[in-house]
């Protein structure tokens, strides 16, 4: 037989594990959304740098 108390630990113990699910989830959300955003950044430095011409990296590395 379970007592109240019993019951009470075990009510919570379940709201954990749900809580926990519910944590994760929302954490596997956000890090779909960062490596989207990661993905953009990638593909817009690929573009910038596409339109670099090699006179500009050279001016970027010279110790003018």
């Amino acid at each position: 037989m379970i007592s109240k108390n019993d019951e009470f630990l075990l009510d919570l113990g379940i709201f954990s594990v749900k809580e926990q699910q519910k944590m994760l989830k929302k954490a596997m959300k956000e890090e779909e959304k960062v490596s989207r955003e990661a993905e953009k950044i990638v593909k817009w430095a690929k573009q910038a740098s596409m339109r670099m011409s090699p006179h500009d990296i050279e001016d970027q590395f010279s110790d003018d």
